[in-house]
């Protein structure tokens, strides 16, 4: 096989790879919820990509560098979420809870003062 197939088929494979990760990015956005992740699993992961493209770089294997820098963004992407979700979780926020109209209730004045407090 000659060398222009290699990239290609090594470049496959990195992007599939890295697009790993997309089918959890989805399921997190649907359920609005990550309390059953880890932040340290997207974050390890995310410092490791830095540094595989800041290796891909320096030793010149831009195939590789572009694959781990698509790496990069998923996992900031997935990471960002974990933490967020996690936030909005720990604070006690509904906003993101579906609630029909009938089952809508006012908060309190009391309830909303002390949380903008």
């Amino acid at each position: 096989m000659d060398l222009t197939l290699w990239i290609v088929v090594g470049a496959l494979g990195m992007w599939l790879i890295e697009a790993s990760y997309l089918p959890q990015i989805v399921r997190l956005f649907r359920r609005k919820e990550a309390g059953d992740v880890s932040v340290f699993f997207p974050g390890l992961n995310l410092t490791g990509r830095l540094l595989a493209v800041a290796y891909s770089v320096h030793a010149g294997t831009l195939v590789l560098a572009f694959g781990f820098f698509f790496g990069v963004l998923v996992r900031l992407t997935f990471l960002s979420q974990v933490v967020y979700y996690r936030y909005l979780r720990d604070q006690g926020d509904t906003a993101l809870s579906v609630v029909s109209v009938e089952e809508y209730e006012e908060p309190a004045v009391d309830t909303v003062l002390a949380r903008a407090a």
